[in-house]
């Protein structure tokens, strides 16, 4: 059962890179394996709107209930993006 849920995570991932590849990147100025993609007025692509915003997928922080900076595992990563 691990084995089958872990080749569906692999294939959804594979699949998701793809679509950005083919769709998203494109006058964006962030690549998949980049850890943070700005947004805002100083985003690119898809991305630029209003505001400054930051969109970090390797730590987290200032969360209430956490302190400091909390490292997020590549997997998890590539899933949230």
């Amino acid at each position: 059962m691990m084995k089958k849920n872990l080749e569906q995570y692999h294939a959804f991932i594979t699949e998701q890179k793809l679509w950005f590849h083919q769709r998203l990147s494109e006058n964006f100025n962030h690549t998949w394996n980049d850890n943070i993609w700005l947004t805002g007025s100083n985003g690119s692509g898809w991305l630029r709107g209003n505001g400054k915003q930051i969109l970090r997928f390797d730590e987290i922080y200032r969360f209430k209930g956490i302190s400091g900076r909390k490292s997020i595992a590549k997997e998890y990563c590539d899933f949230m993006k």
